[in-house]
């Protein structure tokens, strides 16, 4: 399965649209491998951030409102997510960069989003 697929797969798993049989797989996958977790928590995060910005289909709005935001820590980034690119969104010096190309995978970070790379990097300006 190809990144992209997968990235899919991920997003149909967190919407509530993947089938039972592929969702036990997936489940198994998560618990057993900690880069497909850590995958998942990204594919999250760009979901929280499209829902934000208005960028999904009605479909995916109503999955995302029906099943991905069950959770009071779901609710919680979402918020958090909605503020933070208000609050960008207001201040254009801090619109996001492009990112940098990767590094090979052994040597490589682990992904995170936009909002995080860039309250972090201000939070360092910041004590400087």
């Amino acid at each position: 399965m190809n990144d992209e697929s997968a990235k899919q797969e991920m997003r149909d798993y967190l919407l509530g649209t993947l089938d039972a049989e592929r969702r036990t797989e997936l489940e198994d996958k998560i618990l057993c491998d900690g880069k497909v977790y850590e995958d998942l928590l990204v594919v999250a995060e760009e979901l929280i951030a499209q829902y934000a910005r208005g960028g999904l289909s009605t479909p995916e709005r109503h999955g995302f409102e029906t099943h991905f935001l069950v959770t009071a820590q779901r609710q919680k980034n979402l918020r958090f997510g909605a503020l933070l690119d208000k609050y960008m969104n207001s201040h254009p010096g801090l619109a996001p960069e492009k990112p940098a190309a990767r590094q090979p995978e052994d040597t490589a970070p682990a992904p995170q989003s936009w909002w995080r790379q860039k309250f972090f990097e201000t939070s360092r300006r910041r004590r400087s």
